[in-house]
């Protein structure tokens, strides 16, 4: 069966913000499906004269696959941005069966990546210990959500909406 693109939205957040270097296989971008060998890869729409559409650009994208290609775009750019989620050690604050919460910190600046596979939403709380956010604290997504972390009495929270991710950095 096909993911989700929420799924796969929440695949790439973890691709592109744990340790190493992401890849993406051609097609992955705008969810291109296929499936066992020969389907394996379909040909990318677009690029050549006379093709019906072009994925290429955003006007030849369907609703759905430039979903999928933003949120990639927008992790790409803050990864490339915020130092800490290339070179940061990676530091885990709280895990659950549908749930997971870590931190990649240097040099002072830290990013919170939460995720939440659950079709259900779910409230994350963590000491903040190892990344030394103050109290009173507040994150925003960088990923758009308009959701805030907090940290009161040395634990962060945050609730997430079912099948999402986040990853929060001071403004």
């Amino acid at each position: 069966p096909r993911a989700s693109t929420a799924s796969l939205r929440a695949a790439y957040t973890l691709l592109t913000t744990v340790r190493g270097s992401p890849l993406v296989y051609y097609g992955d971008e705008i969810a291109m499906p296929g499936g066992g060998d020969p389907d394996n890869r379909r040909e990318f729409p677009g690029g050549w004269p006379g093709d019906p559409r072009d994925a290429f650009e955003a006007s030849g994208r369907t609703a759905e696959e430039e979903e999928v290609f933003s949120h990639l775009r927008r992790l790409l750019h803050l990864r490339r941005d915020f130092a800490p989620l290339r070179q940061g050690p990676m530091l885990i604050l709280a895990a659950g069966e549908e749930y997971w919460a870590y931190a990649r910190a240097l040099d002072g600046q830290a990013a919170v990546v939460a995720l939440n596979t659950d079709a259900s939403p779910v409230t994350i709380e963590a000491p903040v210990d190892p990344i030394g956010l103050a109290d009173g604290t507040t994150l925003g997504d960088r990923l758009g959500s308009g959701v805030a972390l907090s940290v009161e009495g040395g634990v962060l929270k945050v609730t997430l909406a079912p099948m999402s991710s986040a990853v929060f950095t001071a403004p």
